[in-house]
């Protein structure tokens, strides 16, 4: 059967806190009608918010027909009001314009293996789904939508995104209101000579069990209001939202806590034009003694309607500069707006107003702080979760997914490093070291190379002759041999701790006298083989 859903009033116990209100206030009108305009706030705030059916004290959410409303709002503020904008313009860049990277694809094969990779190249494919266009409307569906929905075409491995407004009902798990098995999409489908006709089916989607083609098992009773619709054997529907809840079936939309603050900042700028126009309208008083002088005054000055006219007051022969002349509107002060926009949309308020001004630094601007980076992430891996799930139903094994680093180039460039110095302790081993070094650097597909040497480790240790051969380490530091264990971070001289150990006299054993030697043996035979080669000593 399908999940139960009941509207109601999202306001349980609050009826009998307005009775007592205006009791108090029944004597003070101004009042009375104040708490009624709270009211209506409120009730136009709960609209389209559920419970579950048999008084339930969980709601289920934003239903879809709301959703519908919010997202016809959202896209014309996303046409009309630049906060609005460039909010979707900011987020998209941040996630995308570094790019995403697939990895574990299958490509062409012989004999009957799948080629993932040409279902990625198809022309639909990459129009539909994965082309840079796609991705960009993907992240505008989740900024005023709220949720994603793709038709997986099952016979020819094909991808079409649908709006939400074609989203009409859902079918979810019994036992689970939030995991979604099944949508119902009603749309206007054109058949020549006939024109538009509607058309409503449900789609499976992939968290249904057995929702494979020809699977005898596949749920079929899904339908509203005891009106059944076909389901489609050879669809299924991808399907995701954000900004949720558990057990609700749709989220929130991203712009939607920013939208009411956004026309806020918007009334403040256009208020605050008015009042610069306001403060440019008189710039001048003229004072006279008489009214016939101001009546003459007035016939020779300009008339105070246009920037920088005059008013006439006072009893004195005089002008007096007007306090505001030459001021503009404090439009600053409303920053704190601005903010609050910023805030709902989890980007910088420096790059959603373009006022530089908010900045402390060039830093501030160049970069992304670490707030944004964190909200940036966790987009970016709702979106890594969702592309997996479509590649693998490409028949991709076991794919991955990753997004470019966020980091600027001077973050990237201190944590290598680090890193670095990690790896030059010897106590790492080299698959964690190569892994983390390829994320910063957006490395897909490498593999640590066989016979790599970890620094600082005895097993490591080669060593060159005096001849510039390598040979094998010595099982403890020769110094007779003319060299020595290098590689092992806890090799001695010998006799070191013993009478003829280091300090003793200028007969005492040294690392560092070792070394040295060493090198002058080599300048030496370097020395010798460019006399050979040029047949002439030289003069050092």
């Amino acid at each position: 059967m399908a999940s139960g859903r009941v509207s109601g009033d999202n306001a349980t116990g609050f009826g009998s806190f307005k009775e007592e209100l205006e009791a108090v206030f029944s004597e003070n009108e101004i009042l009375k009608e104040s708490l009624d305009n709270v009211m209506g706030m409120l009730a136009r705030e709960d609209q389209g918010w559920f419970r579950f059916a048999g008084g339930s004290e969980y709601d289920l959410g934003m239903e879809v027909f709301e959703l519908h409303r919010w997202a016809r709002e959202l896209r014309e503020s996303v046409a009309g009001n630049p906060h609005i904008k460039q909010g979707l313009k900011l987020r998209t860049s941040y996630i995308w314009n570094r790019g995403i990277r697939y990895a574990n694809i299958e490509g062409p094969k012989q004999g009957k293996g799948v080629n993932v990779q040409a279902r990625i190249d198809n022309a639909k494919n990459q129009r539909n789904f994965f082309g840079t266009t796609a991705r960009e409307k993907r992240e505008a569906a989740l900024y005023t939508d709220s949720a994603y929905f793709v038709l997986a075409d099952q016979r020819d491995y094909t991808l079409q995104p649908v709006p939400i407004w074609e989203i009409h009902g859902h079918y979810s798990n019994p036992d689970d209101h939030g995991e979604v098995w099944a949508y119902l999409r009603c749309w206007s489908h054109y058949v020549p000579g006939e024109g538009l006709v509607p058309s409503r089916m449900w789609y499976l989607t992939d968290a249904c069990p057995n929702y494979e083609p020809g699977n005898k098992k596949r749920p079929v009773d899904v339908n509203i209001l005891g009106v059944s619709d076909p389901v489609d054997p050879n669809i299924i529907m991808f399907a995701d939202h954000v900004n949720g809840q558990i057990g609700w079936p749709y989220g929130i939309p991203d712009a939607l806590p920013a939208l009411v603050w956004a026309r806020l900042y918007r009334d403040f700028l256009v208020n605050g034009k008015i009042m610069s126009d306001a403060l440019a309208q008189i710039a001048y008083k003229a004072v006279v003694n008489t009214q016939a002088g101001a009546t003459n005054a007035s016939l020779k000055l300009a008339k105070p309607n246009a920037p920088g006219s005059t008013v006439i007051t006072g009893s004195a022969d005089s002008l007096v500069p007007m306090a505001t002349a030459g001021k503009g509107y404090d439009f600053g002060s409303g920053n704190s707006l601005a903010a609050v926009i910023a805030a709902a949309l989890e980007v910088s308020v420096v790059h959603l107003t373009a006022d530089t001004s908010k900045a402390g630094s060039y830093g501030a601007t160049a970069t992304l702080d670490l707030p944004t980076q964190l909200a940036m992430r966790s987009r970016q891996n709702w979106h890594i979760a969702f592309d997996t799930r479509v590649l693998k139903w490409l028949g991709a094994k076991d794919p991955i997914v990753t997004f470019m680093s966020l980091d600027g180039a001077a973050d990237i460039f201190r944590k290598i490093q680090a890193i670095l110095l990690m790896w030059g302790s010897g106590l790492y081993a080299a698959e964690p070291i190569e892994k983390r070094l390829s994320e910063l650097l957006d490395i897909v597909g490498n593999i640590v190379p066989k016979g790599v040497l970890i620094p600082n480790n005895s097993d490591a240790a080669f060593l060159l002759s005096p001849d510039r051969t390598a040979v094998p380490k010595d099982t403890g530091a020769n110094v007779g041999s003319g060299h020595q264990d290098q590689g092992n971070p806890n090799a001695t001289a010998p006799g070191q701790g013993q009478g003829t150990g280091v300090g003793n006299g200028l007969k005492g054993n040294d690392l560092r006298s070792d070394k040295i030697a060493q090198a002058a043996a080599a300048l030496g035979q370097l020395v010798q083989e460019i006399e050979a080669e040029y047949g002439q000593p030289l003069n050092i």
